[in-house]
């Protein structure tokens, strides 16, 4: 089904409790913050391990060294968002918006799937993709530099102007 939109109180609310869970290091594992607005909030070093964030806003966020193990960012707006370092193992950006954000520093994302995601001028630098699925993506302008893809699986999208200097990718 899909996923319903918060109000603004409820949305205020949700926002108010995430902060205050973060400031606690409250643990945030398998949370439902599906619409939810948290946009710039620091999720760095967090344990988001299967947390579903389907439509969530979180344009400018950092999740730099967080688990992402396994997360749901369907349709999720992560515009300039901060992963590096993060752990992003069978993690789900399906349709979400990725333009400018920093997926490098040994990010792990083996397994995850980024079907009709939007990757534009995405740095994925040293990024980690075995056995990840690119498909119907926009991906200009995108930097593949320097990443370890064993068994990426890549169908269709837009590839223009991409970098994929330095990159290992084998049997995709």
């Amino acid at each position: 089904p899909p996923a319903r939109a918060l109000d603004a109180a409820e949305a205020a609310t949700l926002r108010q409790q995430i902060e205050a869970a973060l400031a606690a290091k409250e643990s945030l594992v398998e949370r439902d913050l599906t619409g939810a607005d948290l946009a710039g909030l620091d999720f760095s070093g967090c344990d988001l391990t299967g947390v579903l964030l389907e439509k969530a806003s979180l344009a400018g966020c950092s999740f730099r060294g967080a688990n992402l193990t396994r997360a749901v960012f369907a349709r999720a707006d992560l515009t300039g968002a901060d992963f590096h370092g993060a752990k992003a193992i069978a993690a789900n950006f399906g349709e979400a918006d990725l333009t400018r954000a920093k997926l490098t520093g040994d990010m792990d994302l083996s397994e995850a799937v980024f079907i009709r995601a939007t990757l534009r001028e995405t740095d994925l630098t040293g990024a980690k993709l075995d056995g990840a699925q690119i498909s119907e993506a926009v991906c200009e302008k995108t930097i593949f530099a320097k990443i370890n893809a064993d068994g990426l699986v890549v169908l269709k999208g837009d590839f223009r102007g991409v970098d994929l200097r330095g990159a290992k990718i084998a049997k995709s």
